[in-house]
């Protein structure tokens, strides 16, 4: 190959190897979307899930048998994972929650009974994933558990029993895990990678199926007296086929390729170990038939079956296309591709869909019949608004922004100056809608409140002769008994603490020893002060003054 020649291990998953770190997958974009056979999702930033396309199985989480458009369906969500006519999702507070298809246990909730609502699974949950009838996740302290059918040996736990609820995998050191159709990846916290599960089309890439983890590993030899293990960065299994990116940019294809979707560019049928596909890969993600991965200048490509307009480059062709094919959005941040339909987030935050529509997968407002009307080209996909909130300001003494702007609505009334309480009007882009189904203006409450008082003070040490106190009383000047600085209004002075014969004068902080005061030293505990104005705050400081007589 190519500048290097990388040799395939497989390990077994108990062989030690000294490593250096590994870099690790990064995965929050990725789990915003949700994109499964026929419905999709995605959790906006406020945390508001919104689901479309199919729910003949109760896999949208409401009592619908399919929504054309993009439907408000639970907030406070932070991940989503939906897989074959299922759907999964971590709340914030780390609890999971599932829907749908339920024949095999995939829900994970102890029955095989379809469920149109989400049902709470377990707590403590950092990442979840679904296959096509089995689900795994990993919860906050690294253990893996997994629940459904295990047929394939899917749970990487050395077995082929099913379980209707979860079961535990592996103690502790996971970070992700991936479901394929029926195999699986597991990524450890230390950044190595382990599969399990069928590998009838060798989508494991270690030459045999396995029901306990076994690592992959690719080495670098180009010196064959010091190999270096080339750490693996992302993972991502498919139906038959998995995609592995490597530290060093490069994509990497195992398994069967299914119209093209090994990205080779030539007729390719089979590769039972890994084969190299490109460079300079950002990251990459594998839907059922296809593969998609942007570049580092975020530029999207894809190749696979494209009967429907998986590929999204304007035209269909039923045998696929081996090649890679760019498609004209972006820059994209990121990809996900479900049964026959993809999205995609670009960097200004457009939600994009093409492909297979037949369920309203695309969220476009209607479902395209078999093979007319899909979705050639990606098309933006007018999620609903979620009212953007008012915020309370301090006043800076400049213009601020107390309704922040965003995609699909305008905004008036969102700026200004001076203390005060505001009124915002959000107004609705052409096709939008808000959250909660209306479309008229929004009035939007923000205000500037006052700042907080500048007030600076620090008390000093006073000295008085005796002799002189013996006979009259003496005044100590404020600037002897007080720094004061920066105060914003009138500053007042109190006493709160110290001798009866040493007094203050409220607006002038001139303190006041009565003659008589016998020789020592004295503290006294000033309250000071500054009003503030109608942009600023009172600000209160205690100072203490030290008054020595002698």
């Amino acid at each position: 190959m190519k500048n290097f020649l990388f040799r395939l291990i497989v390990l077994i998953a108990t062989v030690l190897l000294t490593t250096s770190a590994f870099a690790q997958e990064e995965e929050e974009t990725l789990t915003r979307l949700g994109a499964g056979f026929s419905h999709s999702a995605i959790v906006q930033p406020d945390g508001s899930l919104l689901m479309w396309g199919d729910g003949s199985y109760g896999q949208l989480g409401i009592d619908s048998y399919q929504e054309l458009l993009p439907k408000l369906i639970l907030k406070n969500v932070k991940y989503v994972a939906l897989g074959y006519g299922a759907s999964a999702i971590i709340k914030n507070d780390g609890t999971l929650w599932t829907t749908g298809l339920n024949g095999e246990g995939q829900l994970g909730d102890g029955t095989k009974t379809n469920r149109s609502k989400f049902t709470k699974i377990m707590d403590d949950v950092s990442f979840v994933t679904l296959g096509r009838y089995h689900g795994l996740a990993v919860k906050k302290d690294g253990s893996l558990w997994a629940w459904g059918d295990n047929i394939h040996g899917t749970f990487c736990n050395g077995t082929t029993i099913s379980s209707l609820t979860p079961v535990k995998v592996m103690d502790s050191g996971v970070k992700y895990v991936h479901a394929g159709r029926v195999h699986t990846a597991i990524v450890k916290t230390d950044g190595r990678v382990f599969m399990c599960g069928s590998n009838e089309w060798s989508q494991l890439g270690i030459g045999h199926a396995t029901s306990s983890p076994e690592e992959i590993v690719f080495m670098d030899e180009t010196n064959p007296e010091h190999p270096r293990r080339i750490p693996i960065r992302q993972v991502a299994p498919g139906d038959q086929s998995t995609i592995f990116l490597l530290e060093d940019d490069t994509l990497w294809f195992t398994g069967f390729d299914f119209h093209g979707d090994a990205c080779l560019g030539e007729d390719f049928n089979l590769s039972t170990r890994p084969v190299k596909v490109t460079d300079n890969v950002k990251f990459a993600r594998k839907g059922w038939d296809l593969t998609s991965f942007v570049t580092n200048d975020n530029k999207l490509f894809m190749c696979g079956y494209n009967s429907v307009g998986e590929l999204g480059v304007g035209k269909n062709n039923y045998s696929g296309d081996n090649t890679p094919q760019a498609t004209h959005i972006g820059p994209v941040l990121d990809v996900l591709t479900g049964g026959n339909h993809s999205l995609a987030i670009t960097l200004d935050g457009s939600l994009y869909c093409w492909g297979g529509n037949g369920s309203g997968e695309c969220g476009l407002g209607y479902a395209s019949s078999q093979y007319v009307d899909h979705i050639f080209i990606p098309t933006q996909v007018k999620l609903p608004i979620a009212v953007p909130e008012g915020k309370t300001l301090e006043f800076n003494g400049k213009q601020q922004v107390g309704v922040e702007p965003g995609i699909g609505y305008s905004l008036t009334g969102n700026t200004g100056k001076k203390v005060g309480s505001y009124k915002a009007t959000a107004k609705l882009a052409k096709d939008y809608t808000w959250t909660d189904g209306t479309k008229t203006n929004k009035k939007i409450a923000w205000k500037i409140v006052k700042a907080e008082n500048t007030l600076e003070v620090a008390g000093k040490t006073a000295e008085v002769k005796f002799k002189k106190l013996k006979n009259e009383d003496i005044f100590i000047a404020k600037k002897r008994a007080f720094t004061v600085q920066n105060p914003i209004g009138a500053v007042t002075f109190k006493k709160t603490s110290g001798n009866k014969n040493i007094l203050i004068e409220p607006a002038a902080g001139t303190m006041k020893l009565s003659k008589g005061l016998k020789k020592g030293t004295y503290t006294v505990k000033v309250k000071v002060k500054a009003q503030g104005n109608e942009n600023y705050k009172a600000g209160i400081e205690t100072a203490t003054v030290t008054v020595v007589v002698k």
